[in-house]
């Protein structure tokens, strides 16, 4: 897990690394600039700086680019006003370059844009005269190296759009979670050791393929020994949603699939899954459990799922309908929300939990188990630790989508995986399925379904 950082816990490294373990603020703005610097590759080079230390790493990266022959022109927004980004501006007047006010017409002159005004710690959508500068940078066309993040990321207004940022001390979530914003990002640890993440709040990280591990499938396994797994799920309404669940989670690699539904018709449709109405003996030798897609909001579907959460004290998913006619969250089980979801379990609105999807997943898994709050790189949150997912597209934003996902994560519950290993591995191998259909199809043209028919290639892709 690649370990990343909010602009609140920046703050709490930066003050480890120095207070705990004897790095300067100033040894660390150097590194910064040599990081940066070395990244440029230009030979006509822009740094634009900022009054706070974000300025000051553009400082020393100017100064080290001039000490490499590069062709470097500073301009400023405003004048430093801290240390020891004052220290860095005045070495860089010695070195014999003298900053001077930004202007529009400086960009037409460079190659590559160093982004140096604001940095994570910044508060609030940027204002006159700083947006009119982002607003400049982005209509040039000139790349830009942007030093930590992009200037105005996150803050609900103006924004520069970066090639590359280059994130200094540690990877910063908001960078990983805007890629449209932030280009290829990269981190440089500036010599901050490893153990200075140790405990940081929140614990947090980008899920990667070497975080997946599936279980083990012994070669001499026969059907029960693979796991059993009932989806409770469609309707009359929503039959569609009730075979997609069935079906990834029989894709998943699960022994035995039972599909529990009021729809009519669908026996037989997917020949390995076996249909039935709902009753208790269904659970008796269950593994796991996956309900809620396409349930409905009936009293016939209240009354399911009822019986359901009174009858079972198993692995549990819960998603859809599930969520949105559950009065509590039994402890443990898996909730699979969308923001629209999420909201009416917190009790917010669905932009308020998409201005904080960190808080919002945050307070759902403490209602009951583990969760996962759905959308562009979905968040996991087990216990004490949270996960941004990196695959995923677009294309995925198509109804059906999350009731594939359901079934896959139940399926791979019931074959014997713990919540918190089977949650991370289900989304990761769902959004890799989404990026092979987009890859295969198109984003535009690529279903729910599609990427089931991914699963065998994800499989095999993460075995690899």
């Amino acid at each position: 897990m690649i370990p990343l950082v909010t602009a609140a816990s920046m703050k709490e490294l930066d003050r480890r690394a120095t207070s705990e373990f004897g790095l300067p603020a100033a040894a660390l703005m150097e590194a910064a600039g040599h990081a940066l610097a070395a990244m440029a590759g230009c030979r006509r080079v822009l740094v634009l700086c900022g009054g706070g230390n974000n300025g000051g790493d553009g400082f020393a990266a100017a100064r080290h680019l001039m000490a490499g022959g590069v062709e470097v022109r500073v301009a400023t927004t405003s004048e430093p006003t801290v240390e020891p980004a004052l220290s860095q501006m005045a070495a860089l007047r010695r070195a014999g370059c003298e900053p001077v006010p930004f202007m529009a017409g400086l960009l037409q002159s460079a190659d590559l844009v160093i982004d140096a005004l604001v940095g994570v710690g910044a508060h609030g959508a940027l204002r006159a005269p700083l947006a009119a500068v982002v607003e400049a940078i982005n209509a040039s066309g000139v790349p830009v190296l942007a030093a930590d993040v992009p200037s105005g990321l996150g803050a609900g207004g103006p924004c520069v759009r970066a090639a590359r940022t280059l994130c200094l001390g540690g990877t910063k979530y908001e960078c990983v979670t805007r890629p449209e914003l932030a280009g290829e990002v990269s981190c440089d640890p500036l010599g901050i050791p490893p153990a200075a993440w140790h405990g940081l709040s929140p614990d947090l990280g980008l899920l990667e393929p070497g975080d997946i591990h599936l279980p083990h499938r012994p070669g001499g396994g026969h059907k029960g020994t693979f796991g059993t797994v009932v989806v409770v799920a469609g309707s009359p309404e929503y039959a569609g949603a009730g075979l997609l669940a069935a079906h990834a989670a029989l894709r998943s690699g699960v022994g035995l699939t039972f599909l529990a539904t009021s729809a009519p018709g669908l026996a037989g449709r997917i020949p390995e899954v076996i249909v039935r109405d709902f009753d208790e003996d269904l659970l008796h030798g269950a593994d796991a459990v996956a309900i809620g897609p396409g349930l409905g909001r009936s009293p016939a579907a209240v009354e399911t799922l009822s019986r359901v959460l009174s009858a079972w004290r198993g692995p549990l998913v819960m998603d859809a309908d599930a969520l949105n006619l559950s009065k509590a969250i039994p402890s443990g089980a898996v909730i699979t929300p969308h923001p629209g979801e999420a909201g009416r379990l917190l009790g917010i609105s669905a932009a308020e939990v998409e201005r904080d999807r960190l808080a919002a997943v945050q307070r759902l898994a403490a209602m009951g188990g583990v969760a996962v709050l759905k959308g562009a790189h979905t968040l996991i949150a087990t216990g004490e630790r949270m996960f941004v997912n990196s695959t995923g597209n677009d294309g995925m934003g198509k109804g059906g989508t999350g009731d594939v996902l359901t079934g896959l994560l139940g399926g791979l519950l019931a074959q014997g995986m713990a919540a918190a290993q089977a949650v991370p591995a289900a989304v990761y191998i769902h959004g890799l399925a989404g990026d092979l259909a987009a890859a295969r199809l198109g984003k535009r043209a690529m279903a729910a379904g599609d990427l089931i028919g991914s699963f065998g290639e994800a499989f095999r892709t993460l075995g690899a």
